[in-house]
């Protein structure tokens, strides 16, 4: 309904000649909501035009401007274009610390998403001083209950995580969805979110029946509030489907995994590093089932992606080079 409303708006504005100033208002809006709608595209076009707007007709250091950049930045960090999100990103931050000094709401979120860039690009030390900092002033500067805390929370549990700091991110994540089930009650994506991570961790420490428990509840409630087309539904069906890889169950592992690769493919593009992590659990699979070949071509497909989108030295693309050496060694056995 927001979003007809929305256009609905826009279309009134663009007819009437209206402030460009306003129209760019309402494009940043509908950018925003075609961005959590998993609408890249559309959500992209809206935010550029808002931002080119802004800069023609704002005073250079107008607030709008660098969270214009902000919403940019986010959104190319999730289209795979590194450069130009970091581009934005470091924009944003240097105009809200020019403006608002270091020890403000803005700044923090500049900080917050930074540190996000870099956890995606796998710069894991870099990323833990960004969070860290946009905790600490988050924590002076906000409510004790607010969610943008809860975010950074949930960011540093992910950090942690993928540093196999595995106490200190189950930590983060109780603190994060203590805070988020306060709020949101138990019927909300972002808490679907939550018990996907620690369901991931719950499958990495080797509880299988937990995890299995854990993301069968984030996939069940991920679907019954987004859908389960929604881009992010994607990694709740391929979460649940390496938990029933790890306990045997292989032809429901499939599905899953199937089904999150289709989505990703279908929101991201399939020369995405997020269709390259599904093809990378789809390997896996295939050689769980004794299939090397499909096995090793699933995975050569994976590592094409993340040699031409992600940087050398990053983890996933090292996780995919030990799968294809596990095929490997598999195929020398038979």
């Amino acid at each position: 309904a927001a979003r007809r409303y929305l256009e609905e708006s826009l279309l009134i504005r663009e007819g009437s000649n209206g402030q460009p100033e306003a129209i760019a208002s309402s494009c940043n809006l509908l950018g925003l909501i075609h961005h959590m709608r998993g609408d890249f595209p559309r959500a992209r076009q809206c935010m550029q035009r808002a931002l080119t707007l802004w800069q023609a007709h704002l005073p250079p250091n107008h607030p709008y401007i660098p969270v214009a950049h902000e919403n940019l930045g986010v959104l190319l960090i999730l289209l795979a274009e590194y450069d130009a999100a970091r581009a934005h990103l470091r924009h944003a931050l240097r105009l809200h610390r020019q403006r608002w000094g270091d020890l403000s709401v803005q700044t923090a979120r500049a900080l917050a998403n930074l540190g996000s860039f870099l956890m995606a690009q796998g710069h894991y030390r870099r990323a833990a001083l960004y969070l860290t900092r946009a905790l600490t002033i988050r924590q002076q500067v906000l409510p004790p209950d607010h969610m943008s805390t809860a975010q950074t929370l949930n960011n540093l549990g992910e950090l942690c995580y993928l540093q196999a700091r595995y106490t200190e991110a189950a930590a983060y994540y109780e603190r994060a969805l203590a805070m988020r089930l306060a709020v949101f009650g138990p019927h909300h994506p972002d808490v679907a979110e939550l018990w996907y991570n620690q369901g991931r961790l719950a499958l990495t420490l080797g509880n299988h029946e937990q995890a299995r428990d854990l993301l069968e509840a984030a996939l069940d409630l991920q679907v019954s509030t987004l859908g389960a087309d929604h881009c992010e539904t994607a990694a709740r069906f391929d979460g649940l489907g390496q938990a029933y890889l790890a306990l045997g169950d292989l032809l429901t592992a499939r599905s899953y995994l199937e089904q999150g690769w289709i989505v990703r493919e279908r929101s991201y593009g399939a020369q995405h590093p997020f269709t390259a992590l599904s093809l990378q659990s789809l390997s896996r699979c295939a050689l769980a089932e004794g299939h090397c070949a499909q096995a090793r071509d699933t995975i050569e497909r994976a590592l094409a992606i993340q040699r031409a989108t992600l940087d050398p030295a990053h983890p996933d693309l090292a996780e995919s080079l030990l799968v294809l050496a596990q095929i490997l060694d598999r195929q020398r056995e038979q």
